[in-house]
């Protein structure tokens, strides 16, 4: 299946995108409700078997392939009839599924593959089910005993019983969370980009006749968090409580037809109304801050965030499902959308409609060339200085040299695929940018480095090959050029080494409170060694070299950083270039030598810091693909300059879409190499980057120290369901440039 057009059907899908499946008991109408789809491109889909004329129904579980084809090995021929009724469904990475369903044998239960269901006793009336980036689950409802409004299902299928999600206190006098007050709306929630799960519920108030819409935040410990909204809880006036989450970090709650559609912050901050053009409940948000919604039988249309209709969607805004009536539809994961309904004018049979959608994702993996990763010991191969790799003399405003790579300081001649630079500008002659990209390719419209007139900079640059086996370095104000290689990516469909293991950031080392190592600033030519492995993330054997973000903190003097393998004579190259009073950082992939250990010196003194990232594995691990590297041409994949949607307040987070995209895949990406620019800057602060929908670790990926500066970071960071989240404690502008994605 290939990328089309948004709205128009995915072939390879049924017929011309359309499933339609007569196999059901005839005399009995089918009557969908919820398709989502699974881990192997699948689809499962819930409804009722209802007769003519009667009030009971039977409700049906139907399990099909990526195609459309029923799954033999589901229950009896791709249907199974559950004795509840089901709620909700989510996918779990193993192929079975967690169910919501109201029965005697439980109100949670985990779908096998086979269609069979086991249960998992549940302390309340489970109605939602929201998957979570660990693979664990939260289940959402309401409880007659006390307020919880979720539970957490481990991956496993087991109760978190540490999971308190008990909220009573939060509301108004007379109020509650039982069974009756929750009967008008079951309460339903949505992910936040820092990992919050954002809950609403309708609950009565003194007055019997009055229902409002509440909405709190919980952190991944169920506990509400006090500073969303007023004092933990936001109410509105309305009986029905719908969310959803935007890319942007907003959420849009909806009510039934005739509700406004209320625009409201991630801090419960309500930030406008719009009153819906069509019914409310039956929405689905495309990540790009617009909607989908359902305007005929067999048809949806798009509209924009600004509520206009979507003209690049489908014909004019539409997309129509032919042979088909529509009873609901959502959002896959992909970007992809699904409708279910019955064909036209035969209630007895199924119809499900594939349509491509959510704008510029594309729904299917195109065909990757994976490498591994071989760690060198630093070693400086450009230094226009002194004409070392170049002619010597400062590289002119708006000019290039290309750098050979392969063949040159432990790097094969043949068989390479990108390298991992650190690049340093020194004695810039104007403000203005440095970009690497594979030479006799078209210079993208990216940068690695920022620069100020006289300024000197440095960063870690992952960057594909050339097929002449160089690279090409260009800046706009002109500079002198200094690279030092950390290693290079060779292909590779499986390996053993070289296979990257990302972790979220976690800091390892920082002299100024005593964190591996002692409590002091380094003087002037300083060394310690710091221990890495067993350390964190990183496991006590098995690595070969390991991902840190080093910073420099209140620098003593001009001057730079060094990191090396412990063991070994330092190298004559740098890491981090520094001056006096300076707090910079910069990505350092080093092989780990002595004892576990790497080894960092300070020419000029200064407090350090490391955040551990990742780290590769060695040839003593089994043979896999998870952690390959797939180079890509640098691209700009967010530049808050150039998109309103994206907030750039201090203190503020946004989640940007990476995996799903044109530039990665959906569900094929376990971290991402990119850089990261803050440009504008509000003043002193840093700049942190993770994995959406996870809570954000106290870690930092690049430093400000003044307002209206650029600074640039390479990152090297996990994707939470596909997307990063970056949080900017003083304000800027927000820019990433992606330049490879490594397998999950």
């Amino acid at each position: 299946m290939t990328a089309s057009a948004d709205g128009q059907p995915v072939n390879g899908f049924g017929v011309n995108g359309v499933l339609l499946d007569a196999s059901f008991s005839s005399g009995k109408q089918v009557k969908p409700q919820k398709v989502v789809q699974m881990t192997d491109g699948g689809f499962l889909v819930s409804g009722f078997l209802q007769a003519v004329g009667q009030q009971t129904a039977q409700q049906f579980l139907a399990r099909y392939s990526s195609t459309g084809q029923p799954n033999p090995t589901f229950g009896n021929g791709g249907v199974t009839f559950p004795s509840g009724v089901v709620r909700d469904i989510a996918p779990l990475q193993d192929g079975r599924a967690v169910i919501a369903t109201v029965s005697a044998a439980g109100d949670l239960g985990v779908l096998e593959a086979d269609g069979s269901m086991t249960a998992i006793p549940a302390p309340l009336l489970a109605g939602q089910v929201l998957r979570r980036p660990d693979g664990a689950m939260y289940a959402l409802g309401s409880s007659t005993q006390g307020n919880r409004v979720a539970v957490l299902v481990r991956p496993d299928g087991s109760i978190d019983s540490t999971y308190d999600s008990d909220v009573g206190g939060l509301l108004p006098t007379g109020s509650h969370l039982g069974a009756t007050a929750v009967a008008f709306s079951p309460p339903n929630g949505t992910l936040l980009s820092d990992g919050r799960l954002v809950v609403a519920f309708a609950y009565s108030t003194a007055d019997p006749g009055q229902v409002s819409c509440g909405l709190i935040a919980l952190r991944d410990d169920g506990r509400y968090d006090p500073t969303f909204g007023t004092a933990g809880l936001d109410s509105f006036p309305q009986a029905v409580c719908r969310v959803m989450h935007f890319a942007d970090d907003t959420i849009r709650m909806t009510g039934d037809f005739g509700d406004p559609v209320l625009e409201i912050s991630a801090d419960g901050t309500l930030l406008g109304t719009a009153q819906a053009p069509f019914d409310a409940p039956d929405l689905a948000a495309n990540g790009t801050g617009g909607l989908y919604t359902r305007t005929g039988p067999n048809q949806l249309t798009a509209y924009d965030r600004a509520g206009n209709v979507d003209s690049t969607f489908g014909a004019n805004g539409t997309a129509t499902v032919a042979g088909a009536t529509i009873a609901g539809f959502s959002l896959l994961d992909t970007g992809d959308i699904i409708t279910w309904g019955s064909p036209d004018g035969d209630p007895s049979a199924l119809a499900l409609g594939l349509l491509h959608g959510s704008i510029g994702r594309a729904p299917r993996p195109p065909v990757v060339a994976s490498a591994k990763f071989v760690a060198l010991r630093p070693q400086r191969i450009l230094d226009t200085r002194i004409g070392l790799g170049a002619s010597p003399g400062a590289v002119g405003v708006g000019e290039q040299v290309d750098v050979q790579i392969a063949g040159v300081a432990g790097v094969p001649a043949v068989g390479v695929s990108a390298v991992v630079l650190n690049v340093t500008a020194t004695e810039a002659m104007h403000a203005g940018f440095v970009t690497v990209y594979p030479s006799e390719a078209r210079r993208p419209t990216v940068s690695n480095l920022n620069l100020e007139t006289g300024q000197t900079a440095a960063n870690l640059v992952t960057v594909k090959v050339g097929a002449n086996g160089m690279v090409t370095v260009f800046t706009s104000g002109g500079t002198q050029l200094v690279a030092d290689i950390a290693g290079y990516y060779t292909p590779a469909s499986s390996s053993t080494d070289g296979r990257l293991h990302a972790a979220t950031p976690q800091r390892v080392l920082d002299t100024r409170e005593g964190l591996g190592a002692p409590t002091a600033k380094l003087a002037a030519g300083g060394q310690i060694d710091l221990q890495v492995l067993g350390r964190g993330p990183v496991p006590p054997a098995g690595v070969s070299a390991v991902v840190l973000n080093v910073t420099g903190d209140q620098a003593s003097a001009d001057g730079y950083v060094t990191v090396w393998p412990a063991g070994g004579e330092r190298p004559l190259v740098s890491n981090l270039n520094l001056v006096a009073g300076d707090t910079r950082a910069n990505l350092v992939i080093v092989p780990v030598g002595r004892d576990g250990m790497v080894s960092l010196f300070t020419l000029g003194g200064a407090d350090l810091i490391a955040d551990v990232a990742g780290w590769f594995t060695d040839a003593t691990n089994p043979a896999d693909d998870a952690g390959l590297f797939v180079p890509t041409n640098p691209v700009r994949m967010l530049d808050t300059r150039n998109d309103p949607t994206a907030p750039t307040a201090p203190g503020s987070s946004l989640m940007r879409l990476i995996g799903a995209t044109t530039v990665v895949p959906p569900d094929a990406a376990m971290a991402i190499a990119a850089d990261i620019t803050v440009t504008q800057s509000g003043g002193a602060g840093f700049v942190t980057a993770w994995p959406a929908f996870t809570e954000r670790p106290l870690v930092s990926n690049l430093n400000t120290v003044r307002s209206g500066q650029t600074v640039p970071n390479a990152v090297v960071v996990p994707l939470g369901l596909n997307a990063l989240s970056v949080y900017v404690q003083s304000g800027g502008h927000l820019i990433i440039d992606v330049s490879g994605w490594y397998i999950a």
